[in-house]
């Protein structure tokens, strides 16, 4: 199954950066929050069945296509809120699903759908994933399938990834499979009103690791040619182009191979082009092409002969010559790019620069990590304005959303605080304890892995802003707005 375990993962993760550095107190005390390992999981059991349903390559269904209905899944099971957190038990309620047929079968059991089927009366579907084969960290730990908010089974677990991107609260799911040298993919809408499927060359699989919340949406092909739908099912751009493209603001960015070279070319959503190609890399795929794509300002990145970045304007004329050793694409009228002395500068769109004495990591959500002479600080993406955050000896930064931000250290102690420099909680996890994900899919929380002696004692715990934890502690667990797609290593269930 040549390649197919690089790819099984591709949970949307949230901005992680390590880091190494002195420790400064941030903001007022805060009482810490301990935790109790000794808390049980509750098992979750049941089943339900769907109908059959008939595999189809390269279709487009629309809401209302479907011939298969979910059927009612168990009675949801109740359980407590473990004492994680300083305040009294919450209950959590929860919906859980199972497939029909055993993951460990190989999926062999044609009597329930294996492909995602639009339906006009799902509401909204949720991946869920079934059996875990290890530790969230395993490269081969489960199975994603769709089921609908009641906890309806609508597609049994057959999909070996599901990748989440959100724009303006709307979700879009991208769910694939690996069969030899082709890839079969589902792109589904929140509403499971509609759904994209068709099989592409296991070679062209490269966007799927860098799909991210700054596209406007998601590749398609049918057989010939690609294009992209957007989040509400009607395509961005039709079929006119011959690889997979990404469209940033309204830009539609195509990734060719020219030669030895790898190059972009832009076009508008009609297919009329802008200019291009661009250089990316001179030697085969650039790891990073699509996080590279993309306009602002009427001004993308280019490579020349000699491996150095510069700055193209529509005409193809350098705004700004190549002569850095690396830089960022434009986005919001500004980019950060390090001259081949170490100089780095601020850019602007107008051909402006002001030296720079450091170099951001971006974090999502308007915010980045910025490393000066003076040492590391959260500040504005933008304007690179420090907030007034003490980042101290954290080895992880994470910005949960606009206004507020979260940092582990070494001991394990989480804070979090917000952006105006308030400090909202101290939770104290076990020495190396990580942040897994945080961001898009899951705005305002922020999630750990809480290290035990052995991988099979690790546990996932979420918390929102206040410190509270919203789950049980589980082996497993994704965000999709208020829904969370859970496991504790033996069942899988949806929690709300």
């Amino acid at each position: 199954m040549s390649g197919e375990n690089r790819f099984r993962r591709l949970i949307a993760m949230g901005c992680l950066v390590c880091l190494l550095f002195s420790l400064a107190a941030c903001g007022t005390e805060v009482p810490a929050i301990s935790l109790n390992f000794d808390t049980a999981t509750p098992a979750v059991t049941a089943t339900a069945d769907v109908t059959a349903t008939t595999q189809t390559t390269a279709t487009v269904e629309p809401a209302g296509s479907a011939t298969a209905a979910p059927s009612a899944a168990a009675s949801p099971a109740t359980t407590d809120e473990p004492a994680t957190t300083d305040g009294p038990a919450q209950p959590v309620t929860l919906q859980p699903v199972t497939t029909a047929a055993p993951v460990d079968s190989g999926g062999n059991d044609n009597s329930v759908p294996d492909n995602f089927t639009a339906g006009a009366g799902y509401g909204t579907v949720y991946p869920f994933f079934a059996r875990l084969y290890g530790s969230i960290s395993s490269e081969q730990s489960c199975l994603y399938g769709f089921a609908d908010g009641q906890g309806r089974v609508v597609c049994r677990a057959a999909y070996e990834a599901v990748k989440t991107i959100t724009r303006d609260g709307t979700r879009m799911y991208v769910a694939c499979r690996y069969e030899g040298d082709t890839v079969r993919v589902a792109v589904i809408g929140q509403s499971g009103g509609w759904v994209y499927r068709y099989d592409m060359p296991y070679a062209a699989r490269g966007w799927l690791e860098q799909l991210d919340n700054d596209w406007q949406g998601v590749p398609v092909y049918n057989g010939s040619q690609w294009g992209a739908v957007g989040f509400d099912g009607a395509l961005l751009t039709d079929y006119h182009f011959s690889a997979p493209v990404c469209v940033r603001g309204d830009v539609v960015c195509e990734g060719v191979t020219e030669g030895n070279r790898y190059c972009v070319n832009y076009y508008r959503l009609d297919g009329s082009k802008i200019i291009g190609p661009l250089t990316l890399a001179n030697s085969g795929v650039a790891a990073r092409a699509f996080a590279l794509m993309g306009m602002d300002g009427g001004l993308s990145l280019y490579m020349d002969e000699n491996g150095y970045w510069g700055y193209a304007d529509n005409g193809g004329s350098p705004k700004y010559p190549a002569s850095f050793t690396n830089a960022e694409r434009f986005s919001n009228g500004q980019a950060v790019a390090t001259e081949r002395n170490g100089q780095s500068y601020a850019l602007d769109a107008t051909g402006n620069s002001t030296p720079y004495d450091g170099a951001r990591s971006l974090l999502g959500y308007g915010l980045a990590l910025v490393s000066t002479g003076g040492g590391l600080k959260l500040a504005n993406a933008d304007t690179l304005a420090a907030l007034p955050i003490s980042v101290g000896d954290s080895t992880a930064v994470v910005a949960m959303d606009g206004q507020t931000v979260a940092l582990l250290d070494g001991n394990g102690l989480l804070r979090i605080c917000a952006t105006d420099g308030r400090q909202l909680a101290n939770v104290q996890l076990p020495q190396g304890s990580r942040i897994v994900q945080a961001g898009p899919q899951a705005d305002g929380l922020v999630m750990v892995l809480v290290q035990g002696n052995a991988i099979q004692q690790e546990q996932v715990l979420l918390y929102d802003a206040s410190g509270q934890a919203l789950l049980p502690p589980m082996k497993r667990v994704e965000c999709y707005g208020s829904l969370f797609a859970v496991s504790d290593g033996h069942d899988a269930g949806l929690m709300d």
